[in-house]
């Protein structure tokens, strides 16, 4: 099983912060509708408790910005992307160039056209998965691969 799959970080974050909003959401209910209930810190609690999501948010938009004014850039890490897949893409071409010289044959360029598949396959990931994600699975794939003799 995928480690991110067992990583209950986000659902738990979720649920605090659902909690919070709805706690002041009741704080907030009580003080405007039951005033025999209500209790004077009651308003700034809610306020309090229905604001901490959206500070949270806010502060990790700012900190994002920030990020990428001083981090790694998006292209840097594209090109190096690039770079990586060219160089899988050339040692799966030499494979092949040798596999179809030592066997001249048909069979030669059906093992050509599919080790191209087959790089084609492995180093290109769908448009929909974060950049860190791909970024992290290419860092795990070889860099060259030996070709059968």
């Amino acid at each position: 099983m995928n480690e991110r799959e067992e990583d209950l970080r986000v659902p738990l974050i979720s649920f605090l912060l659902c909690l919070c909003v709805l706690i002041g959401g009741i704080f907030l209910f009580l003080y405007l509708f039951v005033p025999n209930l209500s209790e004077p810190w009651f308003p700034p609690i809610a306020l309090i408790l229905i604001g901490f999501p959206w500070l949270l948010w806010v502060l990790t938009y700012i900190y994002t910005c920030i990020k990428r004014c001083f981090g790694v850039s998006r292209n840097n890490t594209d090109s190096n992307r690039q770079i990586s897949r060219r160089a899988s893409t050339m040692a799966n071409s030499r494979m092949a160039r040798n596999a179809s010289t030592t066997n001249g044959s048909n069979n030669a360029k059906e093992k050509q056209a599919q080790l191209g598949s087959a790089s084609l396959n492995s180093s290109h990931c769908s448009k929909s998965e974060d950049p860190s994600i791909t970024s992290s699975q290419e860092i795990e794939m070889p860099l060259t691969t030996s070709a059968p003799s």
